[in-house]
Order: C-alpha cells, then structure tokens, then sequence
C-alpha cells in the first residue's frame, strides 16, 4: 500500500505516508512551539539575570527551574491524557494558549520579583546559602506554571498521534525531532536576529504571538484529525485494536534500567552542554552569536537524531541492544569530544582558509567558520542522544493505553537528570577534577549504562567482559594516557604566540595567565583579557583609579567593579580612604592575581580597609542601598557576553543611584571597537552623567579612553589634585606612566562635557530592553582601523580642561602660570596624539613593524612638541625609542640581510631619522628581494623625491648598509 500526501506517493509505513495534511499541520505547529519555547527561554534567562546576577548561580538556578517545570509537566500531564485521550488536539491548543498568555505577563512578573529579592539581600547580605535558596524559590514560583504547561505539549502530542506501539518511536521521533528543529529555529532567529532589531519587550510579543496563532491553528484543526487517526489505518491493516495494542517491556528490572539510563542520558546531555561550552568559548569566542552557534549547533544535533530513528526504528531489531550500542556511542563520542577540541588550534587556520576560497570574509563568513568547527565538535554526539529519547519511550510503554503517562514519566526522568547534569558538571565537577576528567567520568557512565543494556539481551559473560573492558579503556585513557594539559592549546587560542603559565578552571569560568616574551604577562577570563602588566594596560589600570580619586578630592569609601590584575584597588590604597568595597564576579580571578601580579597589585587582598563582595557587579549596583564617594566600573570588552550589559543606561543609572553628593564615577573603554559602538557607549554613559568628559592618556599607544561622570558641573579643584599628588607613595605611582605632575595629568583630559555631547549625538542609547550594542559589538572584531578612526576622532574634538579648573585665592599668584603650563601640555599632547596617529594608520594598512619604527611623520609632529615644551618626559621617551628601534633593526638586518621586510622597516626608520641616502638604499634592496611589492616601490619613490628635495644638487650613492650586503 502507498500512502499520498500533496501528491506524492510513498511507501507503506513511512513517515509520509501516514501524514494527512491536517496531520503535516500540526506537525510544524509543534515545529513552531519549539521555535517560541527557545525563544522564551532566551529572554527569561536574559530577564531573571537581570535581576539575580549573571553568575554561574544564578543563572544555574534559573534553569534548573526552568527544566523543573519541563519535568513536572511532562510528568502530570502524561496520565491526564490516559484517561482524556479524545480531547488531545484541543488541549494541547489550550496549553498553547496559555503559554503565550504567561509569556506576556512575564516581564511584569519578574520586575515584581525585584522587589522581593531586593528585600532578601539587603535584609540578609551575607547569607548566600539564602540567596541561593531565594533565587531558585522565586524563579520556580515565576517560571513554574508556564514551563509545566511547556513541557505537557509532547506527552499530548504523542497521544494524539500515536495509536500502535510499533508506530511509537516514529511519531515519537518526528514529534520530538520537529519540536527540537523549532527550538534550533528559535535559537538561531532569536540570538542572531530578534532581540538585536526588535529588543526584549517586543521579541516576548512575536514569541506570545506565535502561542496564539499556534493555538488557534490547533483549534482549527481539531475536527480534521481526531485522536490515533494518523497510522489509524497502519494499524487496522494488522488486525490490530488500537485500542489494546502492546508491545513494551513487561520486566520490572529493566524499565527501572531503562528510567536509569533515561536519567543518565538527561545528565550526561546537558553536562556535556555544560563542559563543551567552557571550552568552546576559547574557539568561537565569548559573543552572544557564539553562544547562539553552540545552543544551536546542540540542539541541531538532538533533532536530527530524533528524525533519524523515526525513519529507521523498523529496520532494527532488538530496541533495547540498540539502545545500549546508542549509550555507549554517546560516551566514546563525547569522550573523543577531548581530542577533537584540542586540535582546535590547528583545525580553524585549515578551516577558515578553505571557507575563505569561496567567500570574501565579513561577518557570515566568519560565523560560517564556527559553525563548521561547532558541529565538528558536537554534532555526532548530540545525534546520537537525539536517538536514545525516543527509543527509552518505545521499550519502556508496555501497553499503548498507558503511552501519555509512560512518555511523560521518561520525559520528566530525562529532564531530571539534565537539572542535575547542567548543575553537577559546573558546580562540582569542573572544580574538583577539571573538564578533562569530568568529560571523560560522564562517557565511563554512558558506557556503563550501555553495557547494563547489552546485558539483558546477549551472553552475559561477554557483555560484562566487553564492557568491563570498554570502560577500564576509557577512564585509563582519559585519566593516564591524556596529558592533564591536554587542553592548553585551546586555551591559548586567544593570545596566539603566548606561553600558558596557568589556568584554573573554577565554577565561574576559567582563569588563565599568559606570558610573553620578552616579560609581559596577561590575565584571562574564559579567554578575554581583563588585565596585564604591558605598559598601555598599566596606564589604564592605574588612571581608572587615579583620576576619580583626583576628581573628588576627599574620597573616603569607595566601590571598584572587577578586580582584574588588582592595580587600581592598590591605587585606591594610595589615597587617605576608609573602605574599598571591590565586588567580582569570579573569586579565582582574586585568588590569581594575588599570586601571580603581586607585584601590581602589592597585596592589597590583605589591605584592612579592602572589602571583597563575589557577586555580578551590576547585579550588586542594582541592590544594594550603600552610598560612595567613588564608583569604578572596570568593565571587559562590550562585545562579550555578560560583559555588555555593565555598559548599559540601567546599569549607570543604578551606579548613580548609589553615589554620594559629589560622587565621580569611571569607566574605560576599549578603542578597538567600531565608532559607532564607541559613540553609543559614550551616549549612553552621558545620558545619565550629563557632565561626562572623556580622558585618553597620550604616554603610549593606549587602547583604552577612560568615561569619567561627575554628579554635579565638573570643577576641579587644583590645589587639591597637587596636594593628593604630593602624597610620596601617589607621586612615584604616576611617575611610572610619566605622568607625574597634575598639569600632565590633567592635559589627559580630551573630551569636555560639552564636546562629548556633540560627539555622541546621534549614537543610540544602549539599555537593558534594547541592547543594541551587545549585538552590534559580537558582529564588529577588534580592529586597528577602529583603533584609527576612534583616534582620529578625539584629535578632531580635542577641547581644553582649562574652563573646569578652580583655584583657590591663596594660590591666585600662580594661577596664570599654572594656566599657560597645562595650555602648553594640551599642545604637546595634540601633536604627540597625531604622531600616534600616523603610526596606527601604517598597522592598519597592514605595514608590518617589529619594532616601534619612528616615521618621519611622526617625528616631525615630536619635534613641533618638543619646541613647545623642551623638557615634556613623553616626547623625549618616544625619540629615544626611536632611537633604539634603528640600532636594533641595523643589528637584526645584518644578521638576516635577506629579508625584506626588515629591509623596508629599515629603510622607513632610516626616513624617520632624515637618512635618506640611507633609506634608498634599504628599500631598493627590500625591493631586489620583493620586485612585486608595491609598498617598497612606493617607499623608493617617495625617498629619492625627499632626497632632491634636501639635496637638490646631488644625486643618491649606493651606500654599504649594516647587512653584509
């Protein structure tokens, strides 16, 4: 017999042939529940962290709730639908229905919940067992109807479709297949595309909208497909009863195998999620995109197992053998997940140039890049467990009358053990045996439970020999044979080039330190950088604090969010304060950088005043009814996740809720993002700190501008600043950036409140309900020609701190002179921000430099600053690294004469220091070695016309370089 659908003929007994078209509906209604229920998960997740904290606590315990809810309706509404099984299509409409009425109601809800969690923490502040205890009581209150009515939808479903035990497992599979897809659908639009355009209130619309329409669908089709018609005449074809069909396993000792392995698979699912995300964040980075490519990617994997074993159940034979060969499949994948990423380093080169032969690059090229190695990693495994669900459903259903509650019972187990998988892999066995032995412990147990599964239908001797053996390989493997730094590698994916000194894979995240030569030290956080000791970092790191401290004057207690290398709380010590209340989200960054950056941060976790709070710092702003006199927001790279959401107006409103009369508040920013994303940090700070100015210290290449808000007009008191700045231990701190003196100091200044607003005026305002620059930062790398325009706009807007100075009348005699000094240090600091310029022009052009090469562009610019101030530190520090960088490049060429590009760098440096003889000769030698480059014949160009111009009656010698040549 052949089925027809829109037709089409199809065998008997195919998945098509049993599919009316009212069928196919309902089908890709449920297609569509998915999509809405991934869509909901996403924003409540993104809501409740909002008001709990983006802590691995938190956020652990908003999904256990979340999934609790999935089991308990799974689990009640199984044998409901036993004794109701006529009204199926209807009731699965209502449960629709009510899931989007919860999901509009849900942004009230939560903001309601603030109130009370409020309360708890600022009654109880160092009770965290309660606040746990809290966070979990209130999100399952919240999310507990909703997701119960969630997770009743595929044991209705099921009902309705299936109406013989040997038709189980294919509807099952469809039925759990399509759902899935929809939840890859909802990952994928969501994370990529809805909340980024239409923000968290509206994308909560279209999720509700799509509830009702899905409700009214089935509504609709309720009357054109009664309950068991979709293989109703599959079955009458054997002489069946529908009604008394059976088929499952009647031995109590499996199906309580059966609920184990159930368990195990939720477990071993999501724990899998849990640990293969740590890890990946190092290969696909940290952006909301790439945690959509991995939830996607995962889900992908689990709904196309589910259509795989719909299609092939029939051509297998013994469910629960093949059920076993699937557990032990899912461990020795998972377990094989190991090598594959820490190969990662070496696969995405090989990967992204095969992906760049058939593309220009951009965006989606890149995201193609981590898909591809996304699904490397994940994608058999996840087939495989999207396999095992509906296999445990079709051996543990006995008798067809029971299938509602038999399906609800394993769904309700299977997301059990996935609450308990997602909470045990991040809260205790990451920290007590590392990913490594944690991926490899969770494969032994699929193993394990395969083998019990072979055992019921094989010689058991052999099973339990092989078996033994399987798991005895995989355990000595994993914890002999593996290098327990197997994974270094991945961890340095990040910072190419670098030597891993250290890593710490703790509950929050993993904590590496990196080295490079010649003796530069970097400070990780699952792979973004939050301090270091480079030179530009230091400058950063030491300004955050320095400039508030100035800016207020009379601080007593003040509040840093993030700890990093540690440098700004040790700043904070220099200063006659009181308290120092430093709140981080991960306390091994703390433990650390007390270990490795002592030296910067000089013990200060021992410091009496130093108050350390571990909690989400924005989450902590938002709570606490503390007051201070100084608010440092030392946030990381906006386009991370969790990390853009410290850049938010609601974030820097509730900072300055919790500010003093007086109060200052920092923040840096990073200059390697797009303009725009600049701007709409900037505006989004200034809205809430209508007198913001914006500072970039002009010592080094700085990457990073420092937001400064002040509660009241900016006035700056200076016989203050010098009399903090004459503090011994303040002064030596700053001479160690040359910026020892208040008029070098305060010349950092670049953007004054009025010149701000012009600047960012037309940049969006970035909040929690339209977070427009979490996602438009993960779609822009970190670039130099960012770096570039970013630059070129604060030279352009550059504007004086002079107006915002306030004297004191005992100092009225050197008023003027303090004046014309800081008027001269502005000067030098606009020609030293244009030579500065120059240089980040030629490395976004892709001109390599090892060295610092003086350009003779920039040194015209050093020379205009040093006629104006003879004596500027600064200037005098950037000719001498000039200087060396020629020695050391005539050094370097003469032991490789042959390399071109440090011939051109050569012969640029030789240009920088008016050699031009000497530069026409380097680069017609580059060019003899490189005859096609472009930029070396430029280069001769342009020299031999400066040449003429210097020399106009003589023409160029050959000239013998430093080279042997």
């Amino acid at each position: 017999m052949k089925g027809v659908l829109r037709g089409r003929a199809y065998p008997a007994g195919s998945i098509a042939a049993s599919l009316s078209i009212p069928t196919a509906l309902v089908v890709m209604l449920f297609f569509l529940s998915g999509a809405s229920s991934l869509v909901y998960e996403i924003l409540w997740m993104r809501m409740f962290t909002q008001v709990f904290g983006n802590t691995t606590a938190a956020t652990s315990t908003v999904l256990a709730a979340f999934m609790a809810g999935l089991a308990l309706g799974s689990y009640l509404i199984g044998s409901y639908v036993d004794r109701h099984p006529c009204a199926t299509l209807k009731l699965y409409a209502y449960l629709e229905g009510m899931i989007g009425v919860f999901g509009l109601l849900m942004p009230l809800l939560i903001k309601a919940l603030y109130v009370v969690y409020g309360w708890v923490f600022r009654t109880f502040p160092d009770t965290f067992f309660l606040l746990d205890a809290t966070r979990f009581s209130l999100s399952l209150l919240l999310i507990l109807i909703p997701t119960t009515l969630m997770g009743a939808t595929l044991p209705v479903l099921s009902k309705h479709f299936v109406s013989s035990h040997h038709a189980m497992c294919r509807w099952v599979g469809l039925l759990y297949g399509a759902n899935t897809l929809g939840a890859v659908a909802g990952s994928f639009v969501s994370g990529f595309f809805l909340i980024a355009w239409l923000g968290v209130t509206r994308t909560t619309h279209v999720a509700a909208g799509a509830n009702f329409l899905i409700a009214f669908l089935a509504l609709a089709l309720a009357p054109l497909t009664s309950p068991n018609n979709a293989t109703l005449t599959d079955s009458a074809e054997r002489g069946q009863d529908v009604a008394t069909v059976t088929g499952g396993t009647e031995n109590r000792g499996i199906r309580r195998l059966l609920l184990a392995v159930c368990f195990g698979s939720g477990f071993s699912a999501l724990a899998y999620e849990v640990l293969w995300t740590r890890l990946l964040v190092f290969v696909l980075d940290s952006t909301v995109y790439a945690f959509c490519t991995m939830l996607t990617t995962f889900l992908f994997g689990i709904a196309l197992g589910g259509f795989l074993i719909s299609g092939i159940h029939r051509k297998i034979g013994d469910h629960v053998r093949w059920l076993g060969v699937l557990e032990i499949l899912i461990g020795l994948t998972g377990f094989a997940t190991i090598m594959v990423i820490s190969r990662m380093e070496y696969v995405d080169p090989f990967v992204r140039r095969l992906i760049m032969r058939v593309s220009y690059g951009g965006w989606w090229t890149t995201n193609a890049l981590k898909f591809i190695e996304a699904f490397s990693i994940m994608l058999v495994p996840t087939i495989f467990m999207g396999m095992a669900f509906p296999l445990i459903c079709k051996v543990y259903t006995r008798d067809i009358k029971e299938l509602g509650g038999s399906i609800g019972t394993v769904y309700a187990i299977n997301t059990f053990g996935a609450v308990l998988g997602a909470l045990g892999a991040g809260f205790l066995m990451i920290p007590l045996v590392g990913i490594t032995k944690s991926i490899t412990l969770i494969a032994a147990v699929g193993v394990i439970l395969g083998g019990l599964l072979l055992l019921q239908s094989a010689t058991r001797a052999t099973v339990w020999l092989f078996n033994a053996g399987l798991f005895a390989t995989v355990v000595f493997v994993g914890f002999v044979v593996v290098s327990p730094d197997v994974l270094s590698g991945v961890y340095t994916m990040p910072e190419r080039g670098s030597r891993l000194a250290y890593y710490h894979e703790g509950k929050s995240g993993t904590v590496t330190i990196h080295h490079y030569p010649p003796n530069e030290r970097l400070l990780s956080v699952n792979g973004t950088n939050v301090a270091g000791t480079q030179f530009s970092l230091r400058t950063t790191q030491k300004l955050q604090a320095h400039i508030p401290m100035l800016l207020h004057g009379r601080a007593r207690k003040v509040l840093q969010i993030g700890f990093g290398s540690g440098e700004s709380c040790h700043v904070l010590s220099l200063y006659p304060v009181e308290r120092i209340d430093l709140v981080e989200i991960d306390a091994d960054v703390i433990k650390a950088s007390d270990e490795f950056f002592h030296d910067l941060n000089k013990g200060i976790v021992n410091y009496p005043a130093f108050r350390p709070i571990i909690m989400d710092g924005k989450n902590y702003a938002m709570l606490t009814d503390e007051k201070y006199d100084v608010i440092m927001n030392d946030s990381t790279y906006p386009g991370k996740s969790g990390s853009a959401s410290l850049y938010t107006r609601d974030h820097f409103l509730a900072c300055r809720r919790l500010l003093s009369e007086g109060g200052v508040m920092s923040s840096w920013v990073p200059f390697e993002i797009h303009p725009m994303d600049f701007k709409s940090i900037v505006r989004t700070f200034q809205s809430v700190f209508p007198h913001t100015t914006l500072w970039l210290a002009s010592n080094c290449r700085n990457k990073h501008a420092l937001m400064v808000g002040t509660v009241g007009p900016l006035s700056i008191d200076v016989s203050r600043v010098a009399e903090l700045m004459n503090i011994p231990e303040v002064k030596v701190d700053l001479e160690q950036i040359r910026l020892g003196t208040p008029h070098a100091l305060l010349a950092s200044l670049v953007l004054t409140p009025a010149m701000v607003e012009e600047y960012c005026i037309d940049a969006p305002v970035n909040s929690d309900e339209y977070p427009t620059l979490e996602f438009s930062a993960g779609r822009h790398p970190t670039i130099m020609a960012y770096w570039v325009a970013n630059h070129n706009d604060f030279v352009q807007f550059r504007s004086s701190i002079v107006p915002h100075l306030r004297f004191s009348k005992a100092s009225s005699g050197g008023t003027n002179e303090f004046i014309k000094t800081i008027i001269r240090s502005e000067t030098v600091n606009t020609h030293l921000d244009r030579a500065r310029l120059y240089d980040l022009m030629d490395e976004a052009k892709g001109v390599v430099k090892k060295f610092r090469i003086l350009t003779l562009e920039q040194r015209e610019e050093y020379e205009k600053a040093l006629q104006i101030d003879p004596n500027d530190e600064n200037v005098r520090f950037f000719l001498a690294e000039g200087d060396a960088s020629l020695a050391a490049l005539e050094k370097l060429a003469a032991t490789e004469p042959a390399n071109p590009v440090i011939l051109f760098n050569l012969g640029r440096a030789y240009r920088g220091q008016r050699m031009y003889a000497a530069a026409i000769n380097a680069f017609s030698m580059a060019l003899s070695r490189d005859s096609a480059n472009t930029d070396y014949r430029s280069a001769l160009e342009t020299a031999f016309l400066e040449f003429k111009r210097a020399n106009p009656m003589q023409v160029p010698e050959p000239i013998l370089l430093k080279t042997g040549a």
